[in-house]
């Protein structure tokens, strides 16, 4: 049975069924449809993307670097490296046939004002100039330089010239080669990630023995990290949790078979778990995994109060009539847990919806193996009778719940929990719940400075019929933009169409080039002491299309949708991650256009949902405080419901005591609180004067406490939070139930139940 349950838990390595995409977890923003769909097809294209910057003082050093690592990406089918000197011949192909219609804005400023001669005489400056590198053969072509000038249009934010086949730069004096490559599959899936981790390890090596600096940019880096650091908290959490179970076991009752039967039901409740979750969603999180390991500790709670009852019986033990004993409670104890649970399913909210079906799932099917399996394996009494442990734990919580004592302490938490309140703040950016390495950040960080590539989803989203109307919209749209670059508020931005205009532009452009070549052919035919002059060719327009297929990874976006609606997408450069493009008009007839930074979305959903949580906890708690009133008087509801509501306050109070912000994932850990403690104060209430209650109550009490306490550990700041505030909760309420729930029976004879 371990080696089941440890299987299940590190099965991630080879299962397809494991999710790791961190934006799967959070909620889809409220814009339309379409534009939803365009940017995860847009997503897609960026996130296979590997950019590297090889870098080092000395140039020949950097290169001979550099030329290693493209014959290594060559050599390896999982990453397709872009050849740079390929994809611009294959522009050029392309393009240079339309020169006459792909003008900068320069020379069609000049052609529109019938100033012709200033592209004749821009032309002759150029050509006379030492460092001009123009060939005679490009002169008889394009006397007017047309096209080199159209693809030199914004040379200053080009970083990287092509020198013999690499891309090279020479920045804050050091040398630097442009890498680009392509992963072959998606970095979500698990197979990717051994292959990037081997990727990143080669890298390393290349570096340790070439004395150079490499530096990478990707998706498929940070998900290689956040899965390699789930694998592992997995096995933490969930191993932590199962040998807390194992050393309290035999601990306690001394023997191999309770053992075998908490394990039993553990796995029960955590394979059930897993199957209902891939079934209904397709896949289960990482996320879930991490979160749902710590249902051992929880699971495990019915199994100790059928064995604490077993093996605290002296007398005759009849195991069915243990189970009718208990049962009453113990369904009641799992419906209001699965009512508190429920509460995460109705928030909307991915990551908690599925984390409410492996929840429920999981200790429903732990409590169905305790009631139908445990009697039929458990037909003798207990070998060891822990009776002066039990006694002795009895004796101390029967002390504690009737001195004054617990009512000062009751106070102390109330105005310690209004303290912390006060200063409670919270801080929705989804930004501060992804923990990347300093070493990865570094990595981005000089990736982005070095060439400009940002992986910030701060764009404008354009959607039209067809790309052409699309180009007209880019066009409208960027002179716009130009205005903002100069107010500071962007720094740059790359559209499609600053690399194919509209067809309407090509033509216009077209017409303009006729009226250059009327008017000035003769004047730069003899200046250059030319034979002829180049005819001026058929117009053919370029699509998007063709450049697309021509050229791969360009940093442009657009695309069509299964349901026909094209879109494209100008990324933004420079702008606060806060910020946003106002007095940007973007009423244009026939595409719509729509602003987005999903960092800014989830956020605002982030903090939607927190409040919609905080609803829902009320409402459990009035829905659980109905539901025990329909069997028990509202004295004894009160009692009962009362120590987890006190606990859930203290719980969200600790982050204003600590001084840190909270997030949605504490307020989240509330409705767990609640489900988690209600079994502690049923059990105190109606079993609190009988040693096995109290007995199963601490260990239940110290096995929860170590599962969340773990989750506490992990490097994803949503893990921890939700594990600190349900450790501090489930702490209170065990501290509470005793002088609450318990109360009423502690001034009565301590004795051992007979069965």
């Amino acid at each position: 049975m371990a080696t089941m349950l440890v299987g299940m838990l590190t099965m991630g390595r080879h299962a397809s069924v494991i999710d790791t995409d961190f934006m799967a977890l959070l909620p889809d923003s409220e814009r339309s449809p379409l534009a939803q769909l365009a940017v995860e097809d847009a997503a897609r294209k960026m996130e296979r993307r590997l950019l590297f910057i090889i870098e080092s003082d000395d140039e020949q050093q950097a290169k001979a670097a550099a030329v290693q690592w493209q014959a290594y990406l060559d050599n390896w089918e999982f990453v397709t490296r872009i050849d740079s000197q390929r994809q611009q011949m294959q522009m050029f192909e392309l393009l240079f046939p339309a020169r006459y219609q792909l003008l900068d804005s320069s020379a069609r400023q000049w052609l529109e004002a019938e100033q012709h001669q200033q592209v004749t005489q821009r032309a002759l400056q150029s050509i006379y100039s030492p460092f001009s590198g123009v060939t005679a053969n490009e002169l008889s072509q394009d006397p007017w330089l047309l096209f080199r000038n159209f693809s030199n249009q914004g040379a200053e934010k080009n970083r990287f010239s092509l020198v013999q086949g690499q891309l090279l730069s020479n920045q804050n004096g050091r040398f630097q080669f442009f890498i680009q490559g392509e992963l072959a599959a998606s970095p979500y899936q698990f197979e990717t990630h051994e292959k990037i981790q081997h990727l990143m390890s080669e890298a390393s090596r290349l570096q340790r023995e070439t004395g150079v600096d490499i530096y990478y940019q990707g998706v498929g880096f940070f998900v290689e990290e956040a899965a390699a650091a789930a694998q592992s908290e997995i096995s933490i959490i969930g191993g932590g949790s199962l040998a807390a179970v194992v050393i309290l076991i035999l601990s306690v009752f001394r023997s191999v078979r309770p053992l075998a039967l908490c394990l039993f039901s553990v796995g029960t409740g955590v394979l059930s778990a897993l199957f209902a979750t891939v079934v209904v969603f397709g896949s289960v999180h990482s996320f879930t995994l991490v979160l749902g390991a710590s249902l051992i500790g929880v699971s495990v709670d019915y199994a100790f109060h059928y064995l604490s009852l077993r093996a605290c019986t002296i007398n005759a033990w009849r195991p069915h009539s243990a189970i009718q004993k208990l049962k009453p409670v113990l369904l009641l104890g799992l419906v209001s847990s699965c009512l508190a649970y429920s509460g995460l399913g109705l928030t909307g909210f991915p990551a908690l919806i599925q984390l409410a079906l492996f929840s429920s799932v999981g200790l429903s099917a732990a409590l169905l193996a305790v009631l139908l399996i445990y009697p039929q394996l458990t037909q003798s009494p207990a070998q060891h009778n822990p009776i002066n442990f039990a006694r002795a734990i009895h004796e101390i919580v029967e002390r504690y719940g009737s001195s004054r004592f617990n009512v000062g302490l009751i106070g102390l938490l109330l105005i310690v929990s209004a303290f912390g309140l006060q200063r409670l703040e919270f801080n929705d950016d989804v930004r501060h719940l992804q923990s990347a390495s300093e070493r990865l950040i570094k990595h981005e960080q000089a990736v982005t400075a070095l060439t400009g590539f940002d992986q910030s989803q701060q764009w404008l989203v354009l959607l039209g019929s067809t790309q052409e109307d699309l180009r007209q919209a880019e066009q409208e749209l960027e002179n716009q933009l130009q205005d903002f670059i100069k107010k500071g508020t962007i720094s740059g931005f790359n559209s499609v169409h600053q690399f194919v205009p509209s067809t309407a532009l090509q033509q216009q452009n077209y017409l303009l080039s006729e009226q250059l070549i009327e008017k000035q052919s003769a004047d730069i035919q003899a200046s250059l002491g030319l034979d002829r002059i180049v005819q001026l060719p058929e117009f053919q327009a370029v699509t998007w299309q063709q450049v697309e297929q021509a050229a791969a990874g360009l940093p442009y976006l657009a695309g069509q949708l299964e349901q026909g609606t094209h879109y494209s997408i100008i990324t933004l450069q420079g702008l606060h991650p806060d910020s946003t493009i106002n007095g940007l008009k973007t009423d244009i007839p026939g595409v719509q256009v729509l602003f987005v930074a999903r960092a800014q979305e989830v956020s605002a959903l982030m903090h939607h949902y927190r409040y919609q949580v905080l609803l829902l906890v009320a409402i459990a708690c009035a829905l659980v405080f109905g539901l025990l009133t329909i069997k028990l008087t509202i004295k004894d509801a009160f009692a009962v419901v009362t120590p987890p509501l006190f606990a859930c306050l203290l719980a969200l109070a600790v982050p204003g005591l600590l001084g840190i912000s909270a997030n949605l994932f504490n307020v989240v850990a509330l409705l767990l609180i609640l489900g988690i403690s209600l079994d502690y104060s049923l059990f105190l209430r109606f079993h609190g004067d009988q040693v096995h209650s109290t007995m199963a109550v601490l260990l239940a009490g110290i096995t929860t406490l170590l599962s969340f306490g773990l989750m506490g550990l992990s490097s994803n700041f949503a893990v921890s939070s939700f594990g600190m505030t349900i450790s501090v909760g489930i702490l209170a309420s065990w501290l509470l139930a005793p002088a609450i729930a318990g109360r009423k029976h502690f001034r009565k004879v301590i004795q051992c139940p007979a069965s």
